[in-house]
C-alpha cells in the first residue's frame, strides 16, 4: 500500500479511537505504517509560540494530537486535497509516485475548521536508496471537510473496478502476475477469510468489520507503483492502450476513495 496514504490513514484511525477513549495516543513508535518514514513533520497550531519548534519530527506526533482543538472523534477526518482523479488521463508518471497531498481536517467544539496538508520534501540520495521518504504537513485555514464517502459504495464500486482489472490480468500474460493480488481483494471484499490485513491502520475499537475488510481489500489490490508494477505495463495496440489507462485511473480512485470511506466511518462520538 503506498506510504503516504497508510500513514495519513492510520494517524486519523488511531487518533479517534483515542479521542474516544477507547486506544492509546498514536505515536510514531507504536504504529507500524510510521515506521519506513524518514521525517514527518507538523506545522504548529496557529496562537502556539514555541521558540525555535516550528516543526515537529516524528517522535513528537503524539505531542503534536494534544495542541489540535479538543474534538469528538468523529471530528477528525483525512481527505484528499483538491479531490480524486476520475475518469481523466492521469498527469504523466502521477500513477508511479502515488503521492497526493493529503490533509487532516479538525473541526473544534466552536465548528471551526483547520487542517494540515501534507508537501512531499526531497530526501538525499541515500534515503532515497532506502525507500525513505519525508512529508511536512502545513497549517492551513477553514478547508472544506473530506467527502462523507460511505463504506457500502465504496466497496461496491472497488470490486466493480478490481473485476475489470482482473478480467485484464487474465487476458494478458504481462499483467497475469497481478491476478492473485486482485482476486485476493475480491475475496476479503466479499466476506471471505480473516477481515484484518497485515497492517495496523485501523484501531481494535470502533470500526465494523466492513470497513475493516475495505482496507484489507485496498492493501491487497493495490498493485499500482513504479518499475515492474502493474503502471509500469506498456501496451501493444491502442485500444489495449486506452483500457488499461482506463482501468488504471479509476482503480486508482477507488483505492483512494475506499481507504478514505474506511478510515472517515464509525466512532460516532
Amino acid at each position: 500500500m503506498d506510504g503516504q496514504l497508510a500513514a495519513a490513514a492510520t494517524f486519523v484511525a488511531h487518533a479517534r479511537a483515542w479521542r474516544a477513549g477507547r486506544a492509546p495516543k498514536p505515536s510514531y513508535g507504536n504504529l507500524a505504517a510510521f515506521r519506513h518514514a524518514h521525517e514527518l513533520y507538523f506545522d504548529t497550531p496557529v496562537g502556539l509560540v514555541i521558540p525555535g519548534r516550528e516543526r515537529y519530527r516524528p517522535k513528537d506526533v503524539s505531542r503534536w494530537l494534544d495542541w489540535i482543538p479538543r474534538a469528538g472523534p468523529r471530528d477528525l477526518r483525512v481527505g484528499i486535497e483538491g479531490g480524486v482523479i476520475r475518469d481523466e488521463k492521469l498527469p504523466e508518471k502521477a500513477h508511479m509516485a502515488t503521492f497526493s497531498p493529503f490533509r487532516f481536517t479538525v473541526v473544534d467544539t466552536r465548528g471551526r475548521m483547520t487542517a494540515w496538508v501534507s508537501e512531499r520534501e526531497p530526501v538525499t540520495s541515500t534515503q532515497n536508496r532506502r525507500g525513505l521518504w519525508t512529508v511536512h504537513f502545513r497549517h492551513v485555514e477553514v478547508p472544506a471537510l473530506a467527502p462523507e464517502l460511505e463504506v457500502e459504495s465504496a466497496t461496491k464500486r472497488l470490486q466493480s473496478v478490481i473485476l475489470r482489472a482482473l478480467d485484464h490480468a487474465r487476458s494478458e500474460p504481462r499483467l497475469a502476475q497481478w491476478a492473485a493480488s486482485l482476486e485476493r481483494a475480491l475475496a476479503v471484499l466479499a466476506g471471505a477469510g480473516a477481515p484484518r490485513g497485515p497492517f495496523d491502520v485501523l484501531p481494535d475499537y470502533g470500526y465494523s468489520e466492513e470497513a475493516m475488510r475495505l482496507v484489507t481489500g485496498v492493501h491487497h489490490a493495490w498493485v499500482l507503483g513504479g518499475e515492474g508494477s502493474w503502471s509500469d505495463y506498456e501496451a501493444r495496440s491502442k485500444s489495449d492502450a486506452q483500457r488499461h489507462e482506463s482501468t488504471m485511473t479509476e482503480l486508482y480512485a477507488c483505492l483512494i476513495e475506499g481507504m478514505l470511506a474506511a478510515v472517515n466511518d464509525g466512532l460516532d462520538a
